[in-house]
């Protein structure tokens, strides 16, 4: 079965996009992971499909498989292609859309500039009552809470293998309550029975945060080195206290120019060039945080994005490019 498809990109985070309404495509038998293969398929980080709304009071239905063939709940980079693809086949024309996914309505928006703006919701704090954490997988105590943010303390083994030291992460200063000013440091990035290489327990600190799909962020000094990424993703997304895996987050914020430096480490892919939802998680906490303001300028591998939250139970915005590569047909592979 041959199928046509457009192979779009949003700040570098690359998508195979199929329009599963104008042509028939068998979607519980195709095998997205072959298809994503970069070697053997077209190539992508997700695959991401437009089927017809299932309430007719909104656009469009939006899914997402990534690269491991997994379906997942969200996708913000992958959103402002959706827009960009419905117009440019024209599917739509109107400017704002609503748009189901598995995490829930998104209004995907174009914009002047030719960039797209998507109203992701508000960020939801309460990480364990999303169903994302498997409380059995973790000691008591692990699991804290500074204001509305859940953090995990993890075990790293690799954290010690790669010798991270305590000044790569960054230590979150504690609003006092009798004060309201800055504490004495206490370490939001890495706890350690020890110092250095010789410590006995190296654990991770990772807040927590959910934009309908999971991720956790740990704080750095300075931007993630590669071998930070690549040494801690894959372990910490997969770490069995996320009953679902999670995206890893690897940030750093310069307060002075509100940049906040990001790489992720997103599940079933491996790290993207850019990943829409994890941005949004990662400058919600800073605003959350008292670090920052609005808007918080992300500064990702593959470019550049902004993202806008009022705060409380407002939703975030995410703004940035959305680019068709090119567009072809295929022989889907079938299970």
């Amino acid at each position: 079965m041959r199928a046509r498809f457009s192979k779009m990109q949003g700040a570098g985070n690359d998508f195979v996009v199929f329009d599963a309404i104008r042509q028939s495509i068998p979607v519980a038998r195709v095998n997205w992971r072959r298809l994503a293969d970069r070697h053997f398929g077209i190539g992508a980080d997700q695959i991401l499909i437009v089927e017809s709304a299932e309430d007719e009071r909104h656009d469009f239905r939006f899914r997402i498989f990534n690269a491991d063939g997994g379906e997942v709940e969200q996708c913000g980079n992958g959103a402002r292609c959706f827009v960009r693809f419905v117009h440019e086949q024209g599917l739509s024309a109107k400017p704002c859309l609503l748009v189901e996914t598995r995490a829930g309505l998104i209004a995907p928006q174009l914009v002047e500039g030719g960039e797209v703006v998507v109203n992701m919701g508000p960020p939801r704090f309460d990480f364990a009552a999303e169903g994302f954490l498997a409380p059995s997988a973790f000691p008591p105590g692990a699991l804290l809470q500074q204001g509305r943010i859940q953090s995990l303390e993890i075990h790293s083994p690799q954290a010690q293998s790669l010798e991270v030291q305590e000044r790569q992460i960054r230590s979150v200063r504690i609003p006092s309550p009798h004060t309201g000013s800055p504490s004495d440091p206490a370490p939001a990035g890495l706890v350690a029975s020890g110092s250095g290489t010789t410590a006995q327990a190296v654990s991770l600190r990772l807040d927590l945060l959910s934009m309908g799909n999971p991720h956790a962020v740990l704080w750095l000094h300075s931007p993630a080195p590669d071998a930070l990424v690549e040494g801690l993703g894959p372990e910490l997304s997969r770490n069995p206290a996320f009953a679902h895996g999670a995206n890893l987050g690897f940030a750093c914020l310069d307060r002075q120019t509100s940049v906040l430096h990001l790489r992720v480490y997103e599940r079933g892919v491996g790290e993207t060039l850019a990943c829409g939802s994890g941005t949004c998680a990662a400058a919600a906490l800073a605003i959350e945080h008292g670090w920052t303001g609005s808007p918080v300028h992300i500064h990702a591998r593959g470019g550049k994005l902004r993202i806008d939250w009022a705060g409380g139970v407002a939703p975030v915005h995410l703004q940035g490019p959305a680019q068709t590569v090119f567009s072809g047909e295929i022989e889907l592979p079938l299970h």
